[in-house]
């Protein structure tokens, strides 16, 4: 065949692809042929009928399956990772259209090919212990096909849950992306160096937040940022509840540097406060506190860390250092919430009763009622104070070490006899 023979066939079965993967199987011939900027005459000349065209582009298909295999095997550290690159690139949207509209298309011989190559690598994969040793190719391309050939039917973030099924991995308490995190499992990948990345996609979904609050946070919004598609952020991400937990530790950051000599309560103090501030720099922040689960991203393991090291003399055993690292971050969780609800709900009728709050609690409390209430009227403590929330930070902080402070004494206490 001619050179320019066949780039009108290639250009011809391109646009076929694109077409079908929109308007499906049936697609008019001539719409196929203005995509591919030929004549309706040239399309009939190359493929007399649109049963000859479909096997064509089946075939093809095929062939572009075959070759994205083999640039996930170069680009991948391993076998398994390359396969999981591989059903991703499989079921993106477009070719999964593709392999709907072309389902029972006979092209047997390209698919026997695809077939045995990626059986190579799925038995690999399992010599390799990191891919599931009950499941085969087999089954995995059935599963494929349940993907590809309902496309926009199944949630695209289930093929995470189903390639995460297939991992052989022993070690499931914690998701892939937290293990990423620490660079877990991280080994120098072969081949051109990707733009997208773990730390990329978290930093992105910061930069929505800040922008235009928590809830503008989506797979898709943080997808269009990159430049990427939805699909490709879930090999880095599972869920959005990963993105979230990571977005939090992203946000808030390491513990800075003590300075020497603080002692542990002025370490404590500052600890406290800086976490105070970390926060309060991204507020967003406040609506994530609430543990799903132990600490594990790096962020977080370095404050608890910090903490463990500022009672180091203390003497206090290390259960009673953890119950004062809860006491500590309870108190500065509480007060970052406060504090982001009263500063931030800017609407018009909360800063209206926030205005009136005072009127408010004098006429309710009048004739006798609420007594004590009334008493803390009567000496200014609703009353405008631009450094109340400092205070009360500080005094609740204050209070909490007095009593760690006090325990700490009793330790070193010689136990008196009955």
């Amino acid at each position: 065949m001619r050179a320019d023979a066949r780039r009108n066939r290639d250009r011809i079965l391109e646009a076929a692809r694109d077409v079908v993967a929109e308007r499906g199987s049936d697609a008019p011939m001539e719409l196929i042929a203005r995509r591919a900027g030929v004549g309706v005459g040239t399309l009939y000349r190359r493929f007399p009928d649109r049963g000859v065209l479909l096997a064509a582009l089946a075939e093809h298909y095929v062939h572009e399956l075959m070759a994205a295999l083999d640039r996930a095997e170069a680009a991948e550290p391993d076998a398994w990772a390359a396969v999981r690159a591989f059903v991703v690139y499989s079921v993106e949207k477009g070719r999964g259209a593709v392999a709907a509209a072309l389902a029972g298309t006979s092209a047997p011989q390209a698919r026997q090919a695809l077939v045995r190559r990626l059986d190579e690598l799925v038995r690999q994969a399992q010599a390799d212990g990191a891919m599931r040793s009950d499941v085969g190719t087999g089954d995995l391309m059935e599963l494929l096909n349940v993907f590809a050939c309902r496309p926009g039917v199944i949630p695209e973030h289930f093929l995470s849950f189903m390639l995460d099924g297939l991992d052989g991995d022993g070690d499931q308490a914690f998701p892939a992306s937290i293990k990423a995190a620490w660079g877990l499992g991280d080994r120098p990948r072969k081949g051109p160096k990707r733009g997208l990345t773990l730390e990329r996609i978290v930093s992105a979904a910061v930069e929505v937040a800040d922008e235009d609050g928590l809830d503008a946070v989506s797979m898709s919004r943080v997808g269009n940022r990159l430049g990427s598609s939805t699909m490709a952020l879930y090999r880095y991400v599972a869920t959005k509840d990963e993105l979230l937990t990571l977005m939090l530790d992203a946000a808030v950051g390491p513990p800075p540097p003590l300075p020497e000599g603080l002692g542990w309560r002025r370490g404590l103090e500052s600890w406290a406060t800086s976490m105070r501030a970390a926060i309060l720099a991204h507020p967003w922040t406040v609506h994530l506190l609430t543990p799903k689960g132990p600490p594990a991203t790096p962020h977080q393991l370095a404050w608890l860390d910090q903490f463990l090291l500022i009672l180091q003399d203390t003497g206090l055993p290390a259960r009673a250092k953890l119950a004062t690292q809860l006491l500590i971050s309870g108190h500065v969780w509480s007060h970052v919430r406060i504090t982001a609800a009263i500063t931030l709900d800017t609407e018009p009728e909360t800063l209206r009763r926030w205005s009136g709050y005072e009127p408010f609690l004098r006429r309710v409390t009048g004739a006798g009622r609420l007594p004590g209430l009334r008493a803390a009227l009567d000496e200014g403590a609703f009353g405008d104070d631009p450094g109340a929330p400092d205070d009360h930070f500080v005094f609740g902080l204050e209070r909490a070490l007095d009593g760690v402070e006090a325990h700490i004494r009793s330790l070193s206490r010689p136990s008196q006899q009955a």
